[in-house]
């Protein structure tokens, strides 16, 4: 065992050996996300459709692909430290602005890609913005900016028009290779008529369940359960005994967790987009401050909020449990956490906070919502 062990990782450090970057790849499912970073996590940045190509300069752990930035794609960077050079340029007058990254699917810039250092320059994509001073201006993905993909999903062999990649030119008159066939989905297809042995039921069972797999890798906006459900009906009535409608009663239950999981990242997103047009409409008219810039806050260069964690007693239901309060105990930001991040632990402590900022009009205050935390007891921000 332990010499089949060493071999599979001998062969496996000389296959990554061969791989020379950057390579082109191609998109081998019907859409493909690109997103901000290597994780289901990070929000996407634009789709792809099968056959487009991504270009890979780096493998990362969980099989993500680190590609260049797409056509289409672009970086937010603050008007406060850019200086208009004519001809769409601009320079960065301080060292290590935050460059974030942008999305053509949705206003999320919460992802920094990389920072600037003073006198790099940037290419604007509306030098309108920088003269307005819209605050936030959309420039071009600048060196060193990646985006990522899901490397299941993309091959450097793609067969394009019924030939591989790598596939050797046909030569005059001879014919070309049959173009691969693609099963259709178990989905598409009805039941098979008459008594389904158990075997048979078990595989059905398991199609749904890897459908199922493929649907909830992607976004939940994007998540359509209804044909997996009515499918896993169907095979509910069809059950050849106990045991099999136990299973796909399990699979009836994971699908409906799943649809409870879209329909809250619906009610989330309304709320949020219900919120950002309260703020604009509120910024427009001059009731609503804007946000602090980024380096006028301490640690500005490390995080999106600092200061000391306090809990708050809760006004109403749904109010902000938490607030980063100065030395005078004066508030800067209400704070909520993200999901999955327990704040109880940090209170009364100096923390860093990085997550998404925004402004709450009722409290005619900052809000974040907090993503990621680091205790600061002995580290002296500059």
């Amino acid at each position: 065992m332990r010499t089949v062990l060493v071999a599979w990782i001998l062969v496996a450090s000389a296959s990554a050996a061969e791989t020379k970057f950057p390579y082109t790849a191609y998109v081998v499912t019907d859409e493909l996300y690109v997103r901000s970073g290597p994780g289901q996590s990070y929000y996407p940045t634009d789709k792809l459709s099968r056959g487009q190509a991504v270009e890979v300069y780096r493998h990362d752990p969980g099989g993500w692909l680190a590609v260049r930035p797409v056509d289409g794609s672009f970086c937010w960077v603050h008007a406060r430290y850019l200086e208009p050079k004519g001809d769409g340029l601009a320079e960065v007058t301080a060292d290590g602005v935050s460059c974030r990254i942008g999305s053509r699917l949705s206003d999320a810039r919460d992802i920094i890609g990389v920072r600037l250092k003073r006198g790099e320059v940037v290419e604007l994509l509306d030098e309108n913005q920088l003269r307005r001073g819209d605050g936030w201006c959309r420039v071009l993905p600048p060196a060193g900016d990646f985006r990522w993909v899901y490397g299941k999903y993309v091959s450097p062999d793609y067969p394009r028009d019924g030939l591989s990649k790598s596939a050797d030119t046909p030569t005059a008159g001879s014919t070309p290779p049959t173009p691969p066939v693609v099963s259709p989905s178990p989905l598409a297809t009805a039941l098979p008529a008459g008594p389904l042995s158990a075997d048979d039921y078990r595989a059905l069972v398991e199609a749904v369940d890897l459908e199922l797999a493929i649907i909830v890798a992607e976004e939940p906006s994007v998540w359509n359960l209804a044909p997996l459900r009515q499918r896993a009906e169907e095979l509910l009535q069809r059950a050849p005994g106990p045991v099999e409608r136990g299973h796909v009663r399990v699979l009836l239950g994971k699908i409906e967790r799943f649809e409870g999981i879209r329909q809250r990242c619906q009610s989330i997103e309304l709320a949020r987009e219900e919120a950002e047009r309260a703020r604009r409409l509120l910024s427009g008219v001059g009731q609503a401050p804007p946000l602090p810039p980024e380096a006028a806050r301490p640690g500005s260069d490390r995080f999106d909020g600092t200061g000391r964690l306090a809990e708050l007693r809760a006004s109403r239901t749904g109010a902000p449990r938490y607030a980063l309060v100065n030395d005078r105990g004066k508030i800067q930001y209400y704070v909520t956490p993200a999901p999955g991040v327990n704040l109880r632990h940090y209170v009364g402590r100096e923390v860093g906070i990085n997550g998404t900022r925004e402004f709450l009009p009722d409290r005619n205050s900052s809000h974040l919502i907090a993503k990621h935390v680091l205790p600061l007891e002995g580290d002296r921000l500059r």
